[in-house]
């Protein structure tokens, strides 16, 4: 199964969004997933032998006519049919070091279903949520046709924009919603729609009451200042606080230690 995973921030975002590009690297790698990253510049791709960036024309005309918030769908529309699936993470969202691979939920669900989405918090918080309350910070396509149609109706969207977010609120997030509740080219019955604490979840503080581990924190909702601090955390401690550096530091430390104490005895 050949699975892409992709991301997009601007220089707005960048105070957190280079760390989390960093540590989603790190899980595209650890699965051989490719990686793609975009930015107001270039796209750049990271796969599993090689990198490689695209830029040019073409992307510079989708960015300059293009809100950021949007920039995900022509940019999935772009990649789509390279891979069985490709997977869309905001800037804001990590995934845990810890998180099994992608293919653990796929292949429970490629069977009947060729979106996996994932519920907000509203659907943890109360039983009065609504079937439509997606966060579309994280969620995944299988390349068929009737997902780029859905891509192309992100893109293409003017005649159904204002109803959408008049009844949905939320940037691109109320077209995304939109589209789902009216079911349209069948997007609601061709999703599966995770539990809010199964793909992703919010705040550290919910991690010992959720039912499964989640594979993603998304810091919705944050000020920036707090998605840098906890996501600069995050990397720091996946980066040079793992068992192995912990251990080779160590080693080194009781080496010196060792040539420095029969030096002066």
């Amino acid at each position: 199964m050949k699975i892409a995973v992709c991301m997009y921030y601007n220089d707005a975002a960048a105070d957190y969004g280079d760390y989390s590009k960093e540590i989603n690297k790190i899980y595209c790698k650890k699965h051989d997933y490719d990686f793609i990253v975009a930015n107001d510049e270039n796209i750049e791709y990271y796969f599993k032998e090689n990198t490689m960036t695209q830029t040019g024309e073409f992307w510079n005309n989708i960015i300059n006519n293009t809100n950021p918030y949007y920039i995900r769908y022509p940019l999935l529309l772009t990649i789509i049919d390279h891979y069985d699936w490709v997977m869309w993470i905001d800037a804001d969202a990590y995934f845990y070091n810890h998180a099994s691979p992608l293919e653990d939920i796929i292949k429970h669900i490629e069977l009947s279903h060729s979106s996996i989405l994932s519920y907000s918090i509203k659907q943890y918080l109360s039983e009065q949520n609504k079937d439509f309350y997606i966060n579309n910070g994280v969620f995944l396509l299988k390349n068929i046709d009737d997902n780029k149609t859905f891509l192309n109706k992100m893109i293409n969207n003017d005649d159904i924009k204002d109803v959408a977010e008049k009844l949905h609120y939320t940037y691109d997030q109320s077209v995304f919603r939109y589209l789902y509740d009216t079911n349209y080219k069948n997007f609601k019955d061709n999703s599966f729609v995770l539990n809010y604490g199964v793909l992703q979840h919010f705040y550290f503080n919910e991690l010992k009451y959720l039912k499964h581990i989640p594979y993603i924190h998304h810091l919705a909702g944050k000020n920036n200042d707090i998605r840098t601090k906890i996501i600069k955390n995050y990397y720091i401690r996946i980066k040079y606080f793992t068992w192995t550096n912990i251990f080779v530091t160590s080693s080194i430390g009781l080496s010196l230690s060792y040539i420095l104490y029969n030096k002066f005895i």
